[in-house]
């Protein structure tokens, strides 16, 4: 049985620095939820995604502007965080279900996007075609 998602206060500096160390979310869509991880020296946001059969996965959107302003590339206000987790969850999303409908048959391909390497999601879902990089 799943639980209710208990909004926390996150779109403020001031609303955070309230919150005890931790982990606290917020719904963006259905399936997809910001996630604020409050530390000792400042906090990092995250991005969750539903997958189904009661899997989730995460991924790191980057350090929240606890301390600094955010610049939409490493530091990242509540607005800009919440811009960057939907195309991101979005395009794990797609790519699990790519992952589903494909064979079970290993592509061969000279690409470095079937390298076999640990790429990051935002690399995974460019080499799928799901977004764009550039």
């Amino acid at each position: 049985m799943s639980q209710t998602l208990k909004e926390a206060p996150l779109t403020t500096r001031n609303a955070r620095a309230k919150l005890d160390l931790g982990l606290y979310w917020r719904g963006v869509d259905p399936d997809i939820h910001l996630g604020y991880r409050k530390g000792k020296r400042g906090g990092r946001w995250l991005v969750r995604w539903y997958e189904g059969k009661g899997v989730y996965r995460q991924h790191a959107i980057g350090t929240a502007d606890d301390a600094l302003d955010g610049d939409g590339t490493h530091t990242y206000s509540f607005s800009q965080a919440l811009t960057a987790a939907r195309p991101l969850a979005q395009a794990a999303l797609q790519l699990a279900r790519c992952r589903r409908s494909r064979s079970k048959k290993p592509l061969k391909t000279t690409s470095p996007c079937g390298s076999g390497e640990r790429n990051s999601l935002k690399d995974r879902a460019a080499c799928a075609g799901i977004i764009d990089l550039g």
